[in-house]
């Protein structure tokens, strides 16, 4: 249900329309390489490291500590690369929502912004560290999140998203979805995503992602199940499998 309401919206990647609009677009620009590509802006010295394998289930999205904050203007500078999957679309909103409220906290003009909202529309979002991975080729993994929620109408959605920022060994980067737990809906339309993976001392990312939307007028749901197997190598991120089954289940008549 989220991904369905972030899709028509992606459109405005990165565009963060706030008070200081050309100063943004200044720094995206300042942050660019000669290949065309962003340079990383996370500094690992500031993560808390993580070790190998690490397990990033329900418990790891519930339990996350969402107090360490990552200010909008590192995340502008991660850049825009992302690994093409069907999560990228919501992350990219995610990502490109966070930027603009935060935006207009620093200045001074989230009140002003709180005024106007109107229903679907985004009242609640901050960036947060969960730390860094060193791995044994010489990239790392940053581990960090969103945790958004929506004005209180429909139609209303709310959730964390753990996200992984693959910064190879050339400083270049590439974010994907490593958990999520998020719901949504318009009512009678509602939604639950949940993503959990696990990654092993040799840099194999096992991710899976269960999507289930319902309407509570009509018997049965829709269950779609996706697993993703990718391998981080010094360069570049490898996807070595990916899988795909969405179900219809018909709920027991009383």
């Amino acid at each position: 249900m989220k991904k369905c309401i972030y899709l028509v919206l992606v459109t405005f990647l990165f565009s963060c329309n706030n008070n200081d609009g050309n100063g943004a677009h200044k720094e995206n620009q300042d942050s660019l390489n000669n290949n065309g590509n962003f340079e990383a802006s996370f500094d690992h010295k500031l993560f808390k490291p993580l070790a190998l394998p690490l397990l990033i289930d329900t418990n790891f999205i519930l339990e996350v500590d969402t107090n360490e904050r990552i200010p909008y203007q590192q995340v502008r500078q991660l850049g825009t690369h992302f690994l093409e999957t069907e999560m990228s679309a919501s992350l990219a909103y995610d990502i490109n929502t966070f930027c603009e409220i935060d935006s207009l906290k620093h200045a001074g003009a989230y009140e002003e912004y709180l005024e106007k909202l109107d229903a679907g529309m985004t009242k609640i979002s901050i960036s947060f560290k969960s730390g860094v991975i060193d791995l044994k080729n010489g990239a790392k993994l940053f581990i960090w999140g969103i945790h958004n929620s929506s004005y209180e109408a429909c139609p209303y959605f709310a959730g964390t998203t753990i996200i992984a920022t693959f910064m190879n060994s050339e400083k270049k980067n590439t974010h994907f979805v490593i958990g999520e737990i998020s719901g949504g809906g318009d009512p009678p339309a509602t939604g639950h995503d949940e993503v959990t993976a696990r990654i092993d001392e040799n840099g194999i990312a096992t991710i899976k992602s269960i999507s289930i939307n319902d309407d509570i007028d009509l018997p049965g749901e829709e269950k779609t199940i996706q697993s993703l197997l990718i391998k981080l190598t010094k360069d570049k991120i490898e996807i070595l499998d990916s899988k795909k089954e969405t179900k219809n289940t018909e709920k027991a008549r009383k």
